[in-house]
């Protein structure tokens, strides 16, 4: 982990993309918890490092399985993207490192009710599509805020999870 973040809390996210045509990424809608800065968002699966976890790639690995069920093994993995880090000032300080990992065709996905709403399965080539480019406003203290994101049915894909999608756009390229 790169030495800027080493004091930080960490955690560990997955980009499972699934072996189809056109290969879809995996995303989840996390559940509602009022102490939880990133409640009711879209995101990858993933979360914070256990003191268990051998790694940061062990916790991306067991926090996909506790929250959609899907079984990812080292092997499968393609590789890291950058981490990230929240920008706000009320936001935990925490690096997240995300793992790009290759699943089979076939493999479904499942919310765990207490951590997530949904999971959904997307065509990267959706993700992608400038069409569906829009600016994400929020309400902050100090005054509203606009961020770029994805309009994804009712939902928008914001935040760390749209800089991880954009840092994987750019490794495709």
């Amino acid at each position: 982990m790169e030495l800027e973040y080493a004091l930080r809390e960490q955690a560990g996210v997955a980009m499972v993309v699934r072996a189809t045509d056109p290969v879809e990424l995996l995303l989840i809608k996390r559940a509602s918890h009022p102490s939880d800065p990133w409640s009711g968002h879209i995101a990858l699966p993933g979360g914070r490092r256990d003191a268990a976890d051998v790694d940061l790639l062990g916790t991306a690995i067991r926090e996909t399985r506790e929250e959609t069920g899907v079984l990812l093994d080292r092997t499968r993995l393609l590789g890291r993207l950058p981490i990230v880090a929240p920008r706000g000032p009320r936001l935990p300080t925490i690096a997240v490192a995300p793992f790009l990992f290759e699943v089979p065709a076939d493999t479904s996905a499942f919310p765990e009710p207490g951590e997530v709403s949904w999971t959904r399965w997307f065509p990267i080539d959706r993700l992608r599509d400038p069409s569906l480019r829009v600016d994400y406003r929020i309400r902050l203290p100090e005054g509203e805020r606009r961020f770029p994101g994805i309009q994804l049915d009712e939902d928008v894909l914001w935040g760390m999870t749209w800089r991880v999608v954009m840092d994987l756009f750019e490794a495709l390229d």
